[in-house]
């Protein structure tokens, strides 16, 4: 029932230091103010609805930490990309839970090829530090980090991802001209050896070095 939610929604706040403290004279002034059945109704409803609330957020938070670590090497490991991605998403200050969701959804992607591990670490940190450079609102950021899992899951870039994806997200109008300038060919070449399937994705951290060199010189200006 809704009673029994309240109280447990309650117990779980207060023992995360979200309610009791911050919001504990407002809930005690509000019990006063609404003295009777009508009071306890009243709070009790607010109590479910906030408890679900940050029931739902903390949820989430953890089922995209099991994600992360499940995508890891190992326990250890899966600790040291929670750490560094939390560090990543504070320095850059980018939303943690979609910087979370993105780095989940490569580690998952990478697994078992020559992606994984470091070079998916700085794949993420560069394109992360691009986007925030060129302003890549947090719908982008999604979009960008689902099509590059994408293209490291089929183990290839192709046109759709490189142009139809990436490529059309506001600040990566660029991306064609970056993979094609990493691998040192022209655009028309790129898109030959595209639609024949021969750009592997060993080729994303030479785009993620271009990437590097262009945020360095972003924080050097």
């Amino acid at each position: 029932t809704d009673t029994y939610l309240a109280y447990y929604s309650l117990l779980f706040l207060s023992r995360t230091q979200v309610v009791l403290g911050k919001y504990q004279n407002l809930l005690k002034g509000i019990a006063v103010l609404f003295f009777g059945r009508m009071g306890i109704n009243f709070v009790v409803t607010a109590l479910s609805r906030f408890g679900r609330e940050a029931l739902n957020t903390a949820m989430n938070v953890e089922s995209l930490n099991k994600a992360i670590i499940v995508s890891s090497r190992d326990f250890a490991t899966g600790d040291q990309n929670l750490n560094f991605i939390s560090e990543t998403a504070k320095n850059l200050s980018i939303d943690l839970n979609t910087a979370k969701e993105a780095y989940a959804g490569l580690l998952g992607a990478s697994k078992n090829t020559p992606l994984e591990g470091e070079q998916t670490a700085r794949i993420f940190n560069a394109f992360a530090q691009a986007s925030a450079n060129r302003g890549v609102n947090v719908e982008g950021q999604q979009r960008l980090f689902t099509a590059l899992s994408q293209i490291i899951g089929k183990r290839q870039l192709g046109a759709e991802e490189v142009k139809g994806q990436i490529g059309n997200i506001k600040g990566f109008g660029d991306f064609q001209n970056l993979i094609a300038e990493a691998m040192g060919i022209s655009t028309v070449q790129l898109t030959d050896l595209m639609q024949k399937g021969a750009v592997k994705i060993d080729v994303l951290p030479k785009v993620a070095a271009l990437l590097e060199a262009q945020n360095a010189a972003s924080e050097g200006t």
